[in-house]
């Protein structure tokens, strides 16, 4: 047992941190404690805390990731359903990130490109199908992959269309052809 220096609490030793050159090899102050203080600092610091945690992810990467993918594969049902959910909640987002790794497989994104203004016909579209119950499809004026010619993954060459319309065009035509 062991008195917080801070709370002034008898405590089990488990509620300390370890440290080697404290007495008895635990803090002086226990976990319930240090960890307020350090929300508190981080309150009052918060570009320093910001920093420090984006030091701390970029010096810790791999292992981070590592422990998203093990908890990932822990709770795949979890994830599932939580991944189905902010699908759904987020359908314009969901359809721009689509978009987005289509186009860069087939490496159609200048570096130009606004993400912010793709990503708004997006919104839009998902906003004028509920609107008008339509469903409305974001579509590339000159098609990204065509045997005749490739357009590019940005907002000058996108627009808005009705899904049946859409759907007549295909991937065969664009505006100069016949």
């Amino acid at each position: 047992m062991k008195t917080c220096t801070k709370c002034g609490v008898t405590k089990p030793l488990a509620c300390f941190s370890a440290h080697a050159r404290c007495r008895l090899g635990v803090t002086s102050i226990c976990k319930p404690c240090c960890s307020e203080r350090g929300k508190q600092w981080n309150k009052a610091n918060p570009e320093r805390a910001k920093a420090n945690r984006d030091a701390y992810r970029l010096a810790n990467r791999d292992a981070a990731i590592a422990r998203s993918a093990a908890w990932r594969a822990a709770n795949a049902e979890k994830e599932r359903i939580r991944s189905a959910a902010w699908s759904a909640n987020n359908s314009d987002r969901k359809r721009a990130a689509t978009a987005k790794r289509r186009a860069a497989l087939l490496r159609a994104i200048p570096s130009w490109a606004s993400m912010e203004d793709i990503h708004s016909f997006y919104r839009l579209a998902a906003r004028l199908t509920r609107e008008t119950g339509i469903k409305a499809h974001v579509d590339h004026v000159v098609p990204l992959q065509s045997p005749l010619v490739c357009g590019l993954h940005c907002a000058a060459n996108m627009t808005i269309l009705p899904e049946s319309l859409n759907k007549r065009k295909g991937n065969h035509r664009w505006p100069d052809m016949p």
